[in-house]
């Protein structure tokens, strides 16, 4: 008898289902159509990326030799900085932009990804 209840429940469930299949997609589809809507109007995508480079030398105890080591490594961080916002690495990086499935990077230009790169250095960190 428990059996036949659970039958005539499934068989009330699918008569349900079918009596409201129509609205059941509809309303599938229009909840989607609103999302796509919110994240492409909507929703601003932004894109960050944080690259830290150590320059670790050892320590001395000459302060002259102190001094050109930190001129050094200011120089070295001075030269990473010219080479990521090199023309190269810049035709490079909008080549690859384009090429993803991304709208949002089909128009990007190279001075776009200049400004967008921020390089800082401070003295003693």
């Amino acid at each position: 008898m428990n059996q036949l209840i659970d039958v005539q429940r499934v068989r009330v469930l699918l008569m349900l289902v079918r009596r409201y299949m129509l609205l059941i997609v509809a309303v599938t589809i229009v909840g989607a159509g609103v999302g796509v809507m919110l994240d492409k109007m909507i929703i601003s995508h932004k894109y960050s990326s944080v690259t830290k480079i150590l320059v670790d030398r050892k320590t001395d105890t000459d302060v002259a030799k102190q001094y050109v080591g930190q001129q050094a490594d200011a120089d070295v961080i001075e030269t990473y900085s010219d080479i990521i916002t090199s023309p190269k690495i810049m035709k490079d990086a909008v080549k690859t932009l384009r090429n993803t499935d991304d709208s949002l990077f089909s128009n990007v230009r190279e001075s776009d990804l200049v400004e967008a790169i921020k390089i800082e250095h401070s003295g003693q960190s």
